[in-house]
């Protein structure tokens, strides 16, 4: 018997939409899972290199130490992609802070092996405004594993006479042994695999003036004040041009034409760096009626650094004699000394000193 045409056609839709779900049905029950081999990529080994410090005697003007590096990891590390940091405070003194190698056993001793060099550190990091920064050349070659560079004697040393403060460095040596130094950061291909970095230093701003008389005898045909100034603050005073001291004086008997200038000014590059003048106080003061000015003309001051010796001179257009014993700013001290009765101001605000009354 034959169907009739719409039932053969409604009959065929009904069986290829079954086909079609029994195709689907039979996907969606028999999942695909996939996986990934957990040994691609392939995971290379941590690299861990351990410092170890100890102390070395040395002068009130240097920091001395013997640093030691060991390989704890698994495989051989290439001594070039190794770099240690020791964080130290400069303590007020002159820039920059010159950095010695004096042994190591590594190939070409520490000519061939070892660099080395002092940086400043931004932001100030506490116990620590600079860093003795440790590389080494490729002909140091690898470091195998489970062995040590051996001892490598380093220096950090200036020359301006100020002594290093060296209790308030975060990374000092304090053992007559090497012990494990976790203040020395030890990085990897700039990753790092030793130590903790100092934490970063409540931002301070903290100027200081020091002064010494460098003209003892009184009366005097010129006044001789050394000055210098110290930054022991986090805040580095990047524009030396905003800073000004003044030195309170009298101008006694004579002459009220003066002639002020800098003498030397070593550390700052010479005098062509320091600007002088008097100026007569506006009202008279008790002890000044006059100040000599001293300002800058470029440079900067980065925290924990100082100017160096400024000396300075004034005397009078007729040469007469100045009696030092009344000037506000006068002390006997032939050393640097903290002066408050020198102001400071940055921008013309007042961050040092009390002025005479």
């Amino acid at each position: 018997m034959m169907l009739p045409a719409a039932v053969a056609v409604t009959a065929i839709v009904a069986l290829t939409t079954t086909a079609a779900v029994a195709v689907f049905m039979d996907r969606e029950t028999n999942p695909q899972t996939l996986s990934v081999d957990p040994s691609w990529p392939p995971v290379p080994p941590r690299s861990t290199v351990r410092a170890q410090l100890m102390s070395r005697s040395g002068g009130a003007t240097s920091i001395d130490f013997t640093l030691q590096l060991i390989n704890d990891g698994a495989e051989p590390v290439a001594l070039e992609s190794v770099a240690v940091r020791f964080w130290f405070t400069n303590d007020g003194g002159f820039e920059p802070s010159t950095s010695a190698c004096y042994y190591t056993p590594l190939p070409g001793n520490c000519s061939g092996s070892v660099i080395h060099s002092v940086a400043e550190v931004a932001p100030t990091r506490t116990g620590g405004d600079r860093h003795l920064a440790v590389g080494f050349r490729s002909t140091a070659g690898p470091l195998a594993s489970g062995a040590s560079t051996g001892q490598i004697q380093l220096t950090v040393s200036r020359n301006d006479g100020v002594p290093f403060d060296k209790t308030n460095d975060y990374s000092r040596a304090t053992t007559a042994d090497f012990t494990d130094a976790s203040s020395v950061t030890v990085y990897v291909g700039g990753v790092l695999v030793w130590g903790t970095e100092p934490s970063v230093a409540p931002i301070t701003r903290a100027l200081s003036v020091e002064y010494a008389d460098l003209s003892p005898a009184t009366p005097t045909q010129g006044l001789a004040p050394g000055l210098r100034v110290r930054n022991n603050g986090s805040y580095p005073e990047d524009a030396l041009a905003k800073v000004t001291m003044r030195y309170w004086f009298t101008k006694d008997a004579g002459s009220s034409a003066f002639q002020a200038y800098c003498e030397l000014a070593y550390y700052l590059g010479g005098c062509g760096a320091v600007t002088a003048r008097a100026v007569a106080a506006n009202p008279p003061r008790t002890g000044a009626d006059y100040y000599l000015e001293v300002g800058f003309n470029a440079g900067r001051l980065p925290s924990g650094s100082s100017t160096g010796e400024i000396r300075l001179k004034v005397v009078k257009s007729d040469y007469s004699a100045f009696d030092q014993t009344n000037d506000y700013s006068y002390d006997t001290n032939t050393t640097y000394a903290a002066a408050p009765r020198v102001t400071l101001y940055v921008d013309g605000e007042l961050v040092w000193g009390t002025p005479p009354p």
